[in-house]
């Protein structure tokens, strides 16, 4: 049993021409050389067989050739020395590509390559080898997800093998980038070639936010239209580094327009780590799908720059109306609605309706407007939908709610017959008998049909009227100006008015104009919670009607204010 690896080392002896003749005409070169690689060959086979523990007579076998072999180099003058196989890697060196002189410190951002030229073992059969590239830190730590191998099984010769990689939040420090060759066979067969670089850097930018500027220091990929978005970039310094220049540029991409380009000086004084500058862009200069990149370079004293940036995109913003409209109404039976655009929307303003089954009437301010449900015997819920586009592009959309109450087949028959002007009923004085039964005994239903049907519409419209009159009844209530007594009067213990009544003094009435009442009313309403208690939402409801009327009042000084809604008239008296 072979316990040691072992390889041919040739030298060149006294060569007997004699002998050397005798090999003719093949080159006693040629010849030393078949000999050699054929000795080397069986010496590895019997060093597998070895390693496998295969039969002794194979073992044997080779030994035997290998001796034969042996003899025969000696004969040729070969003298065979046995070494360790340590020999097979030779040493090699590391270069850094394109920098012959010492390159000095890099960045992290700067592209390193490194490169070099490994001889590999001359056999044939190859002997397996292996190369593995690996970057330490300065504590002589691997840096994970640097490194790269190479297995090569090369019959001899030189390579140049390369390795590159780009630095990222490395700290400022030494650093080393290491090429191993080793045996596949044997690992412990190796020799490492050794590079090592310096990171340095004056200032080290930690990351760039884009903020909302609303106090959130949240990243955010997209500003939406109205908003002056903030953006910072935190940085560090390197404990030679006191100053440095801080160049910040906010850039539209499609148009390639510059929005803001600023350079400061930084730190200010009296400011600690981590630093944070700052670059605000007014929402003037943004429009709706602006795509915008920011970049920010920061040089030191020693000339060296760094940089870093960021994108982000404009979002155009769709903005809320609030709708000020009767949840329920009855069919057939019309209200109105109200617009209120954002604070800030500047008119004029366009407005799309839809009324998802209800008839829009517009007004000819175009925030308000009428609705009117279609009647049926069954409630429908319906959604009112507007869009508002202001003076300067902005939209707005806001919807409602409406529920339109269903009425009776009857009521819905009767609305929807035609109204009977040139038909009555038969005159109270007739003798009923004689319509009910006529002297033919062949009795004409038409006029009873006509009565029934006249009968059942009256009815309807009255009871109809009626529901109207206490809807208004009540909206007035609730709604109308209070009444105060008038100059001059005063009631009796009876109830009687006594002294001069208004009909016998000098009065005067007109119309007054309540439209900025109005307004105020439906700005009052819309600000009044639509979820909550009963009692917190009616409470708000009165309140915006106690205002109402003290403003209407408030135009007619002295007088008394009637009418309804908004048609109002005032009526003074002296």
């Amino acid at each position: 049993m072979i316990n040691n690896r072992w390889i041919i080392l040739l030298f060149l002896g006294f060569m007997v021409p004699g002998l050397v003749s005798a090999y003719e005409p093949v080159s006693p070169d040629d010849e030393i050389q078949r000999l050699t690689l054929e000795y080397q060959a069986l010496r590895q086979e019997a060093q597998v067989l070895a390693d496998l523990r295969k039969p002794l007579p194979d073992y044997l076998l080779l030994i035997r050739k290998i001796e034969s072999l042996k003899e025969e180099l000696e004969a040729l003058g070969v003298i065979l020395t046995e070494i360790s196989e340590e020999n097979l890697i030779t040493p090699f060196r590391i270069t850094r590509q394109g920098n012959t002189e010492d390159p000095g410190p890099v960045q992290n951002g700067d592209e390193l390559r490194f490169e070099a030229e490994v001889e590999h073992p001359a056999s044939d059969p190859p002997i397996p080898t292996q190369l593995f590239w690996q970057v330490y830190d300065s504590e002589k730590r691997p840096i994970e997800g640097l490194s790269k191998s190479i297995d090569t099984y090369e019959t001899g010769g030189k390579k140049t093998y390369t390795f590159g990689f780009i630095p990222d939040h490395f700290n400022n420090g030494d650093y080393y980038t290491a090429l191993t060759h080793r045996l596949v066979s044997n690992p412990e067969v190796a020799i490492q070639s050794v590079y090592p670089f310096t990171v340095f850097q004056a200032a080290v930018i930690e990351k760039i936010l884009v903020t909302d500027g609303k106090g959130d220091l949240t990243h955010r990929s997209e500003i939406k239209t109205g908003i002056s978005p903030q953006i910072f970039v935190y940085y560090n310094l390197a404990k030679d580094s006191d100053r440095v220049m801080v160049e910040m540029t906010a850039k539209e991409l499609v148009s390639g327009k510059i929005l803001e380009n600023v350079t400061v000086e930084r730190p200010r004084e009296g400011e600690k780590p981590p630093y944070r500058v700052g670059l605000g862009l007014p929402e003037s200069l943004l429009k709706g799908g602006d795509h915008v990149s920011f970049q920010v370079k920061i040089t030191s004293q020693d000339r060296q720059t760094l940089s870093a940036s960021t994108e982000f995109q404009i979002i155009q913003q769709e903005y809320e109306l609030r709708i000020v409209a009767p949840k329920v109404i009855m069919g057939n039976q019309s209200a109105d609605y109200t617009i209120i655009v954002p604070d800030d929307f500047k008119g004029p303003f366009s407005v799309r309706a839809a009324g998802g089954g209800l008839e829009i009437s517009k007004s000819s301010d175009p925030l308000q407007g009428q609705i009117l449900g279609t009647a049926s015997a069954s409630d429908s819920t319906h959604t009112l939908s507007f869009l508002v586009r202001d003076a300067e592009g902005r939209s707005a959309r806001g919807t409602a709610s409406i529920t339109v109450r269903g009425l009776d087949p009857d009521t819905i028959s009767s609305m929807n017959q035609p109204q009977p002007v040139l038909q009555t009923g038969p005159p109270a004085s007739l003798p009923t008998e004689k319509i009910q039964e006529p002297d033919n005994n062949t009795e004409d239903n038409t006029s009873k049909d006509i009565n029934a049907i006249l009968n059942t519409y009256n009815q309807e419209m009255i009871r109809i009227k009626a529901e109207s009159d206490a809807k208004k009844k009540e909206i007035e209530e609730k709604y109308a100006p209070r009444s105060y007594p008038e100059k001059g009067t005063s009631k009796g213990s009876a109830g009687q008015v006594t002294g001069n009544e208004q009909k016998q003094g000098n009065c005067r009435s007109f119309v007054i104009n309540a439209d900025h009442c109005r307004d105020s009313f439906y700005k009052c309403m819309a600000k009044c919670p639509t979820t909550g208690t009963h009692s917190s939402i009616q409470a708000c409801h009165d309140n915006c009607g106690e205002a109402n009327r003290n403003c209407r009042n408030a135009l007619c000084p002295g007088g008394k204010v009637t009418g309804v809604g908004w048609n109002l008239t005032c009526t003074q008296c002296q």
